[in-house]
C-alpha cells in the first residue's frame, strides 16, 4: 500500500493526514450488534459485519509548532509490525520536509494501542520516547483509570508511565490550550480521558475527532464501542459535532479511509458526517 499524505490549509495552519494503513475489522463486534444490522447500515460491510478500518495520524503545523495528533501504530521494529502497511509515519513526515525530531507536541486523543504505540520506540531493550523534542499530552483520566484497573479496555498504562518517567508527559484536565490556535477539547466516552483537537486560524477551523466514532454509521445508529460509557459518548458527539457545524469546520476521524476530510451536516435525524470533497 503506497504512502498517503494529504494536506489542507486551515487559515495559516497546514493540516496533513498521514495514512499508516488499513485492515478489515468487525464493526459488529466493536459495537456489540448483529452482523445483519451492520450490513443494513453499511452496504459495503461483509456478511460477518466486517469493514475496512483505516489507521491515520494527523500533523498540524501552526506558527512554530508541529503538532502530531496521535502517535499511530509504531515502527516496524516495535511491538507491532502494522506500520509496514505503508512506508510509515517517519516517511510521511519526510515527504513534508520534516523529521521525527521536528515534532514539538504529540496530542494523544486517548490511550488505545493504535493511538499510543508509536509514542515510544525500543532502544537497548527499553521503551523510550520516539519524538525527542516533543511534549506529549493526554487526558489525565486515561492514566488514572488505567492505573486503577477499572476500565474494560487496555489503556496502555505502561506506555504512559514510561513517558511520565521520561519527564515528557503532560496530563490534561478539561479543555486545554496546546499552543495559540490549537486546543484540546474534552470529549470523554471512548475512554474517560478522550479529547479532540480544535485548530483555529484566520477565521477557519479544523477539528480532529479522534475516535468520536469509528465509522459514520455509528452516528445514525447510535452505536458505541462495547465497554464505553454510552451516555458520555453521545454527549461528547453532540458537543463536538455541534461545534464543528457552527464553525463550518473541516473534520477528520482517525479511522476514516483517505481522503479523510469530512464536514458535519444537520439532517432531520440529527448531526451526520459526510465527505468534505
Amino acid at each position: 500500500m503506497p504512502q498517503i499524505v494529504a494536506t489542507r490549509s486551515v487559515g495559516r495552519a497546514a493540516v496533513s493526514v498521514i495514512s499508516e494503513g488499513a485492515e478489515p475489522g468487525s464493526l459488529a463486534k466493536l459495537a456489540g450488534v448483529e452482523p445483519a444490522a451492520v450490513r443494513a447500515a453499511v452496504p459495503e460491510a461483509t456478511a460477518d459485519g466486517d469493514i475496512v478500518f483505516a489507521f491515520t495520524v494527523t500533523l498540524v503545523r501552526l506558527g512554530g509548532a508541529a503538532i502530531l495528533v496521535d502517535a499511530g501504530v509504531g515502527e516496524p521494529t516495535g511491538r507491532l509490525s502494522r506500520a509496514t502497511w505503508t512506508p510509515g509515519l517517519a516517511a510521511g513526515l519526510a515527504s513534508l520536509g520534516l523529521g521525527i525530531a521536528d515534532v514539538t507536541h504529540v496530542v494523544l486523543t486517548h490511550a488505545h494501542w493504535d493511538h499510543v504505540d508509536g509514542a515510544l520506540v525500543e532502544r537497548d531493550a527499553r521503551r523510550v520516547p520516539r519524538f525527542p523534542n516533543a511534549r506529549y499530552l493526554i487526558g489525565r483520566a486515561d492514566l488514572d483509570v488505567g492505573r486503577a484497573g477499572t476500565h474494560p479496555h487496555n489503556l496502555c498504562t505502561p506506555d504512559l508511565e514510561a513517558l511520565e518517567a521520561a519527564g515528557v508527559l503532560d496530563l490534561v484536565d478539561g479543555d486545554h490550550a496546546v499552543v495559540p490556535g490549537a486546543t484540546m477539547l474534552d470529549a470523554p466516552g471512548e475512554t474517560p480521558g478522550h479529547h479532540c483537537l480544535l485548530v483555529e486560524s484566520d477565521g477557519e477551523s479544523f477539528i480532529h475527532l479522534g475516535d468520536l466514532y469509528h465509522h459514520p454509521a455509528e452516528l445514525a445508529q447510535r452505536w458505541t464501542q462495547v465497554g464505553t460509557d454510552a451516555e458520555q459518548v453521545f454527549a461528547s458527539r453532540a458537543r463536538i459535532l455541534r461545534e464543528a457545524l457552527r464553525r463550518g469546520a473541516t473534520v477528520v476521524a482517525t479511522h476514516t479511509p483517505p481522503p479523510s476530510w469530512s464536514r458535519v451536516v444537520e439532517t432531520p435525524d440529527g448531526l451526520r458526517v459526510v465527505p468534505a470533497g
